[in-house]
């Protein structure tokens, strides 16, 4: 029996069985075709230039370089444009320059050196990926894409994904960590991640990428973008095709090694602009996803028939207008829709057969205003209007006869209303609070409110900071109605969280050193009892230290460096929380060693943590993982102006560990290929 598991270790839904491990032969002939399409449209783009040199304002590492201070604007923590140090939130910008130096295929690869995040991967190809802020449940952190809240309304949790996700359009990322309830309501008592598509800018740019390596692993993208003062335009398609490895990994005594997981990725991506009314403009953005992978029942438990098939679409429309001198307003309608579809079948004398699948459909307007008062003041103010829906079916036989479970469209709404102000006084001084109203269908109104608060001394250059922030997240769907789990007398889940900081800069910017130490509870979390049941589980208590270092001794080298302390409890048992490592760090060098070339290294460590594995039997054994130092090296080169090699090797030094108990991660690998434009 297999149970589907969030990234926190606990069932997440019904005993599912896995889909079927087949490598299609027309699909493999679809990949030499795709691949000779693709090399003879970089051949021709070739033919266009010969001069060993970069395209203007692209991979000129030098150029590049030459930028001294990186462009510090966020809109994550105010949902207005903000400097970075104007708020005392905890913040981490991976701008369009570190994601091109960095050459991930995914955004969680990008991910793995942010101070106080956690990644917790069962796989490299399709397996569940999650992030944990601060110790926080992968629950607790919103995913923005696009502004999209993307977090998949069918799972138990209500988290989002990140296995699918891949860095194709991606122009930024913005981390926000710590309580963001004020601005983000249920979702965010943990943090926000916010995904930003690539706008179009200047003449038309027209892309295409492949990529080849290990595991017959086959990457291909195709994109055009562009703009002018009154449009923009973004479009971009990509496809991942991979043989893999096994997502188990071989258990204790076993005589034969298990068989490999397939994944098939196809993405699409948009984001337009005008501009109507004179200064308003209009604004499109879509992703889609489509999915397959190979999967097996658990940890140390191989099952060669077991895919699960997943689709995911965001779409967002939003109006920005200034009205006045002081006063602007943006309206925007968004869409989720997502799927997983689970089958297996039965084979080799084991009789499973499971037919099951998930669907949740997200529907939000919001209508947000901003009134500045000058350069001083600026108010923020919204309200916002959400619809949830699930419905699940599930249809399985375990060897002991059949049974079906299915939740029918059960519905949610909810609505919120916010205020924010901002203040700055003296360039020095910028202070941020506010209080929210949430209504929720099954709970009623609940406030949550935050305050931040950031100082920049004189002379020093010394930026201090602190933020006191309460959270509130109400049940999914799923842990309110599902047949088997659900819990109709569940309690929402409060926290509060505090933290303070320094920020020190030295020699204009050389380096710069911040370290923070932050402190969250929370009551009445989420959990299970013996039969899977949601529960509350009573208190949790989190607290830890981050420091983040950047060196730039010279304009074309680069150190990003980050450590994490963490400190976990619950309150209940006494034990830490499980898949949480006491300690991590990661560091980031660069180095544009030439004209057009590019070098970049980057280095992992995560700590040892506990974790818990099922047998066939579902017995459940407590495990302690061991830690792990992990290298990945990529290197990119412009031999003509409209064409790039590259190559990456990941896991430089073949380090053998695991994410999660009983899942392989994947040994040194070898990936390359080329990108023209034109």
């Amino acid at each position: 029996m297999f149970f589907a598991r969030t990234a926190d270790g606990a069932p997440n839904g019904k005993p599912v069985s896995p889909p079927a491990h087949t490598i299609y032969t027309e699909e493999y002939m679809y990949l030499r075709r795709s691949i000779h399409c693709i090399i003879a449209m970089i051949l021709l783009c070739a033919s266009t230039a010969w001069a060993q040199e970069p395209p203007d304002g692209e991979a000129d590492g030098a150029k590049r370089a030459e930028k001294a201070v990186i462009d510090e604007v966020l809109v994550t923590a105010t949902k207005s444009n903000i400097n970075k140090r104007e708020t005392g939130a905890s913040v981490t910008i991976i701008t369009e320059k570190e994601i091109e130096e960095r050459g991930k295929a995914n955004v969680i690869d990008l991910l793995k050196d942010v101070p106080g995040l956690t990644i917790v991967r069962e796989a490299d190809f399709g397996g569940k990926a999650n992030v944990f802020i601060r110790g926080a449940k992968s629950g607790n952190t919103l995913i923005l894409i696009d502004g999209v809240e993307s977090n998949d309304p069918s799972a138990i949790d209500r988290s989002f994904d990140f296995a699918n996700l891949t860095a194709d359009n991606v122009e930024r990322i913005e981390v926000l960590r710590g309580p963001q309830s004020l601005l983000y309501g249920s979702d965010a008592t943990g943090g926000v991640i916010n995904i930003i598509t690539r706008r179009g800018k200047g003449k038309p740019t027209f892309t295409v990428k492949a990529e080849a390596g290990a595991y017959s692993t086959f990457r291909e993208s195709v994109s055009v973008n562009g703009g002018s003062d009154d449009a923009y335009y973004s479009f971009a398609a990509a496809r991942t095709d991979s043989k893999g490895f096994s997502q188990s990994d071989r258990a204790p005594g076993a005589a034969t090694d298990p068989e490999k997981d397939g994944y098939y990725n196809t993405t699409l991506s948009s984001r337009l602009g005008t501009r109507v009314l004179n200064d308003a403009w209009l604004d499109f953005a879509l992703r889609y996803n489509d999915a397959k992978a190979d999967l097996d029942d658990g940890g140390y438990t191989d099952d060669p028939n077991f895919r699960a098939y997943t689709k995911n679409l965001t779409t967002k429309v939003s109006f920005d207008q200034p009205l006045t001198e002081w006063w602007s307003h943006n309206l925007s309608v968004m869409y989720l829709d997502t799927l997983r579809r689970y089958k297996d079948r039965a084979s080799g004398g084991v009789a499973e057969d499971v037919n099951s699948w998930y669907q949740g459909n997200q529907k939000k307007a919001e209508w947000r205003n901003t009134f500045a008062m000058g350069s001083i003041n600026k108010i923020i103010a919204g309200a916002e209007y959400r619809i949830d829906e699930v419905s699940l079916y599930d249809h399985s036989d375990y060897g002991f006869g059949y049974s079906t479970s299915e939740m029918n469209a059960k519905r949610l709404e909810s609505r919120g209303a916010y205020v924010v102000d901002h203040l700055r006084l003296f360039e020095r001084w910028f202070t941020t609070a506010g209080m929210r109203l949430d209504d929720h269908q099954e709970f009623g109104s609940h406030f949550t409110w935050q305050a931040n608060s950031s100082f920049v001394l004189p002379f020093t250059g010394t930026r201090l900071k602190a933020l006191y922030g309460t959270g509130y997240k109400a049940p999914s769907i799923s842990q309110l109605y599902d047949p088997s789990y659900g819990n109709e007398d569940l309690d929402p889940e409060l926290s509060r969280s505090w933290e303070a900081g320094i920020e020190q800069p030295v020699a204009g910017e050389l380096l710069v050193l911040e370290v923070t130490y932050f402190d969250s509870r929370y009551e009445d979390m989420f959990g299970s009892d013996a039969f899977f049941k949601t529960i509350n589980v009573g208190r949790v208590a989190v607290k830890g230290v981050e420091s983040a270092l950047t060196v730039k001794p010279l304009k074309t080298l680069s150190l990003v460096a980050s450590f994490t302390f963490l400190d976990t409890e619950n309150k209940e048992t006494g034990k830490e929380l499980p898949r949480r490592p006491k300690y991590q760090a990661g560091a980031n060098l660069n180095w544009a060693f030439l004209p057009g070339g590019n070098l970049n290294l980057s280095y992992t460590y995560g700590g040892k943590r506990d974790d818990v594995w099922f047998d066939a039997m579902f017995t459940q054994y407590d495990v302690t993982l061991e830690d792990y130092h992990r290298l990945d090296l990529y290197a990119s080169y412009w031999i003509m102006k409209n064409v790039q090699v590259f190559g990456r090797v990941e896991n430089l030094t073949d380090a053998d560990y695991q994410n999660v108990a009983g899942y392989q991660t994947a040994g040194r690998s070898f990936y390359a290929g080329a990108k023209a434009t034109m």
